[in-house]
């Protein structure tokens, strides 16, 4: 029984979660993304994250250099700081983040989920990449990159 567990805990471990319906909003990666196309993949597992824009660049994270993971203001908040703090060399993204569409009859105001993940890469310089989910995909994701990271989720108080 013990053993079944045991293996059945490394299957876990083992799988890859993978999204396809994530947007980059904004951060220190030069990708030429559609700002209205969710073709952003993030794949998350115990020793890698991996977002893979369509259609070239794949940028992958080693887990343990993940300084901090946020949603909501606080991640805009986060990703538009290091922005602020990074080489004016660089050409990047706006951390603005459009206000929400009004809803019908101020009624089924539609959400988006906003992530926030800042990084050291091989280099050991700060990055950081704003993301924006589908409803639904944000707790999946945190819970996702929280296990891989060790990290706790952080939110504006």
């Amino acid at each position: 029984m013990l053993a079944i567990a045991v293996l059945a805990v490394q299957s876990v471990a083992a799988a890859a979660d993978s999204w396809n319906k994530i947007r980059y909003m904004a951060g220190t990666i030069e990708a030429k993304v559609n700002p209205y196309d969710y073709n952003v993949t993030l794949t998350v597992t115990h020793d890698k994250i991996v977002l893979a824009f369509s259609p070239r660049p794949t940028v992958r994270m080693d887990p343990s250099k993940i300084v901090s993971i946020s949603y909501g203001r606080e991640a805009q908040q986060r990703v538009a700081a290091v922005l602020d703090l990074s080489s004016a060399k660089q050409a990047q993204r706006s951390a603005f983040v459009p206000p929400d569409p009004p809803g019908l009859f101020g009624f089924l105001r539609p959400k988006d989920e906003l992530i926030g993940i800042v990084f050291k890469d091989q280099n050991d310089k700060t990055g950081a990449v704003l993301l924006q989910t589908l409803p639904g995909y944000k707790l999946a994701i945190l819970g996702a990159l929280s296990m891989a990271t060790g990290k706790s989720i952080e939110t504006a108080k």
